[in-house]
Parts: structure tokens; C-alpha cells; sequence
């Protein structure tokens, strides 16, 4: 899946990348063409919490916007969090067009 990255007081290594991909590349079957895909990192210092990513996932198709934001101590498990977060929204949104004959029209 095409999707651009922007990244704050963070560093991305390439398996980081990588696993990033595949775990994005779960979302292709709930996504309908053409879409615009964002993917934010940020790394956040606080006092009570510690260091903490934050992940937020921006998808957007047509005139449906679908956002997820999930914080945790390590980038992938807030990374695999807003991925399931998002996967659901959108596998909602994809099962309601189904039942309502929003697909392609004859």
C-alpha cells in the first residue's frame, strides 16, 4: 500500500519500515481506489508517562476521511493498535457500502 510517512523526534530503521509495510498492506482489502494514505510518528517525553509514539493514521477516500490515534512506550505496539483501529472502522464502513449497494453500478 502507497502511503506517506512524516515522522517527529523519531528515527524509523529499515525492519521498522518493513514491518510497517506488511501491516499496512492488511488494509488494501478494505480500501476502495483511489485513496490518499498518511501515516504520523511522533515521540513524546512526559514527566508521568515516560517516553511514549504516537501513531496516527490518516485514510482517505473519496469523501470519507478515516483517522486513528493510538499512544504506547513502543512504536510498533502503537503502530499495531491504530492499524486494528482503523482496519476496523474501515472494514465497517466497506461492509455497510456492500449491503447497501454502493459498489459499482450497472
Amino acid at each position: 500500500m502507497k502511503y506517506s510517512l512524516r515522522t517527529h523526534n523519531l528515527e524509523v530503521s529499515d525492519l521498522d519500515r518493513q514491518q510497517m509495510d506488511e501491516k499496512l498492506d492488511r488494509l488494501e482489502k478494505h480500501i476502495q481506489i483511489p485513496f490518499v494514505a498518511d501515516v504520523s510518528l511522533e515521540r513524546h517525553t512526559l514527566r508521568s508517562a515516560g517516553e511514549t509514539v504516537t501513531c496516527i493514521i490518516r485514510v482517505e477516500q473519496g469523501k470519507q476521511l478515516f483517522r486513528s490515534e493510538r499512544s504506547d512506550s513502543s512504536l510498533q505496539t502503537a503502530l499495531d493498535e491504530a492499524i486494528d483501529a482503523i482496519q476496523k472502522e474501515l472494514k465497517k464502513a466497506h461492509d455497510k457500502n456492500k449491503r447497501h449497494g454502493g459498489g459499482v453500478q450497472r
